[in-house]
């Protein structure tokens, strides 16, 4: 009995041990390829944090090779070189990973084992934390059918972990329409919060908000019933002093105050929602449109009114052409207009150059709300309904890429508006629909976490760019 015992374990450890063989082998071909990548690099600092099994090998043996991998790029002749190790586990298929390694590198590394027939490959991709992108994929192995080559397609939810993170929430009005923060001119960095009746401004202070101020606003005649209440305020600054905007898919008349001599006062009403204060030619204008009556999209064109002498100037005021649209907003570059996006009747997402032609609608992406940051990103909420998402794309280069992406599992976003949190730009998204045991409408704010600083002085102007997979 003992010799059968003996036995049946050798032959359960057969597959292992004779893996095992060629284990050195593959540990040595994938850290050669990763020093590659890392050998023009500045001090490079990575970590692995995704690690994904695709054979029949157990977690045990896949387990090894990591540990071996590990062990060969810890003692790595490259110069400056370091890696964090931040597995914590192992197990069905795939490694569980600490945060830490991940907000510390500079570098991100992915991997993806599989096998054909007695052969193993691994796929390694390599993910800047400077460029938000995949700067290398590589594949080592012998000849592996073309079919199983997809399954190195990583997906950039990998990194989603060290992309966009929520730094703060608080539970919001359930008539909240929106939200607009600000850095004043003293410095200080103050939330303007827009519901039906009032204006409410706050500056985080002693770990809570402390509201300053309450604007009452009365909206005028003719008044229209909304089934869903919908406003955008807008907080603008020029040489006549500090500008408060807001409209409402309530009245036709977007209502205006202006910040002068240590009191608000309110100037004449606009016809339009103003959107933004934008830079065209040289010239200040505010940009917006007019809500459809009641409802809640936009219609009948971008408005596009001067303030280059300090005051909305009405009969210079003129139209662009555009779509109905649920929400839009524009990125800038150097302080100037750079592109208009926008969601259309369609929820689709559309993009138009500075001189708003040229419109490219992407099938692919549907959504419902927007916003954009002047430092280069992109917010797009998903369309559904009850289990949102949200993707951030990257408009640095003029283009559009995605790089992350995040769910908000039972929950829905009412809207995403840039602002400030702790002297860094981000994204404010409201939400509707609890979770777990949270408030029913909640307030978040997203922003990118940043990447370590000992290695970018050296790739500031090094273009990094996705090179051939190969063996």
């Amino acid at each position: 009995m003992k010799r059968r015992g003996v036995s049946l374990i050798l032959a359960t450890m057969m597959p292992i041990l004779a893996w095992s063989q060629g284990i050195q082998p593959l540990v040595n071909k994938t850290a050669a390829v990763i020093n590659e990548v890392m050998q023009a690099r500045y001090n490079p600092s990575a970590t692995i944090i995704a690690f994904e099994n695709h054979t029949e090998l157990t977690d045990m043996a896949a387990q090894k090779f990591y540990q071996l991998l590990v062990s060969r790029l810890e003692s790595t002749a490259l110069k400056g070189f370091s890696l964090m190790d931040s597995m914590v586990g192992f197990n069905g298929g795939k490694g569980r990973f600490h945060n830490r390694g991940m907000h510390e590198a500079g570098f991100l590394i992915s991997l993806k084992m599989i096998r054909s027939a007695a052969r193993i490959g691994v796929g390694v991709s390599v993910f800047s934390r400077r460029t938000d992108r995949l700067v290398a994929v590589r594949y080592v192995s012998e000849i592996i059918p073309p079919g199983e080559l997809r399954i190195l397609n990583i997906p950039e939810r990998s990194f989603a972990s060290t992309g966009f993170a929520m730094v703060t929430r608080m539970q919001a009005d359930t008539d909240l329409m929106d939200i607009c923060s600000r850095a004043e001119p003293d410095g200080r960095v103050r939330h303007y919060f827009l519901s039906p009746e009032k204006i409410d401004i706050f500056e985080w202070q002693s770990r809570r908000m402390v509201r300053l101020l309450s604007l009452p606003i009365d909206w005028g005649r003719p008044f229209t019933p909304a089934r869903h209440m919908e406003g955008r305020i807008l907080v603008f600054f020029n040489q006549m002093g500090t500008w408060l905007t807001a409209g409402a898919n309530i009245s036709p008349n977007a209502r205006v105050f202006l910040f002068q001599e240590g009191k608000w006062g309110q100037q004449d009403p606009l016809d339009f929602v103003p959107l933004r204060h934008v830079m065209i030619n040289d010239i200040p204008y505010l940009a917006g449109m007019r809500y459809s009556p009641g409802r809640n999209f936009f219609q009948g064109g971008l408005v596009l009114m001067p303030l280059d002498t300090g005051r909305p100037e009405k009969n210079r005021m003129y139209e662009k052409p555009l779509p109905e649209a649920y929400a839009l907003d524009f990125t800038t570059g150097g302080g100037r207009l750079a592109a208009l996006h926008l969601v259309d009747r369609d929820y689709h997402y559309r993009v138009y150059t500075r001189d708003f032609e040229n419109s490219t609608a992407d099938e692919r992406l549907r959504g419902g709300s927007l916003g954009a940051l002047d430092s280069g990103w992109l917010a797009v909420s998903d369309y559904s309904r009850g289990n949102d998402r949200a993707f951030f794309f990257s408009t640095r280069e003029g283009g559009l890429r995605e790089v992350y992406e995040e769910e908000f599992p039972s929950r829905e976003i009412r809207f995403i508006r840039p602002g400030i949190w702790d002297g860094d730009e981000g994204f404010w998204i409201c939400l509707e629909g609890r979770d777990v045991a949270g408030p029913e409408t909640e307030l978040q704010f997203w922003k990118k976490n940043k990447a370590p600083e000992n290695s970018l002085e050296a790739e500031k102007n090094k273009s990094d760019q996705v090179e051939d997979v190969h063996d």
